[in-house]
């Protein structure tokens, strides 16, 4: 079955618009988790969690690393310095859209990872650090109009 890129759905805006709300999802996830975790814990303080917050640290580097090679194998290399004129291929939008899910849901995961931590009883720097990081990478890999061709 063929696409058809006259309609609609498959138009370069309605992809960025889908990506932003997938991209988006991400974090806002990440922060209510977040919430949660902060209201099962007031007032409650439990043993040791030293392991947990040390094995949490290590992987939010390799995470953040890992995003940042993906970022830069999956997504970068692709993109024009001024952004496309008209509508890019395809393949590169897709190649375009994986790359940034993949580098969210890498950062998405450690940060899930630190509210655990904090809920666990480790200290507040974990859940927030997840919170700031998730932000974060979500407005430095925010899809610019250009990767669609849009002006």
């Amino acid at each position: 079955m063929a696409v058809d890129p006259s309609h609609p759905s498959n138009s370069a805006a309605t992809k960025r618009q889908s990506l932003i709300l997938i991209l988006t999802s991400l974090p806002l996830g990440v922060s209510l988790f977040a919430a949660i975790a902060y209201a099962l814990r007031l007032g409650e303080r439990s043993s040791s969690t030293a392991p947990l917050t040390e094995i949490w640290a290590v992987g939010t580097v390799v995470s953040l690393l890992l995003a940042f090679i993906i970022w830069g194998r999956l997504v970068r290399l692709h993109l024009p310095a001024a952004g496309f004129e008209g509508d890019p291929e395809p393949a590169t939008l897709n190649q375009l859209q994986t790359g940034l899910i993949i580098c969210m849901a890498l950062v998405e995961g450690m940060a899930l990872f630190g509210i655990i931590v904090y809920i666990l009883g480790g200290g507040l720097l974990p859940a927030v650090t997840g919170v700031v990081m998730i932000w974060t990478v979500l407005f430095l890999l925010w899809p610019r109009r250009g990767w669609y061709g849009l002006r």
